[in-house]
């Protein structure tokens, strides 16, 4: 019989605890998720912008999204052309 520990796991045979014991990764067929249009730019502007003005993660993060909400369609156009051929591949 397996017994429960104070925090609600079950303790092993061997002294370990349920949590301690990892399932091995399942291969999962499905897609991934759509990467969305600001996402694909943070991924290519972040590191950049951290060099080049010496900010912190966070604070990169904010300039960023202060930069993409100024942004015209046309210079987020790249962006969203990748977006959408993201879409098309995960729609198929």
């Amino acid at each position: 019989m397996l017994e429960l520990s104070k925090k609600g796991y079950f303790m092993l045979p061997n002294g370990q605890k349920s949590s301690d014991i990892r399932k091995p990764l399942k291969d999962d067929p499905r897609p991934k998720r759509v990467i969305s249009a600001y996402t694909l730019y943070v991924a290519e502007k972040l590191s950049v912008c951290m060099k080049e003005h010496g900010l912190t993660n966070s604070e990169a993060m904010k300039k960023c999204g202060a930069v993409w909400s100024s942004m015209t369609e046309p210079e987020k156009s790249p962006f969203l052309e990748k977006n959408r051929a993201d879409k098309e591949r995960y729609n198929r």
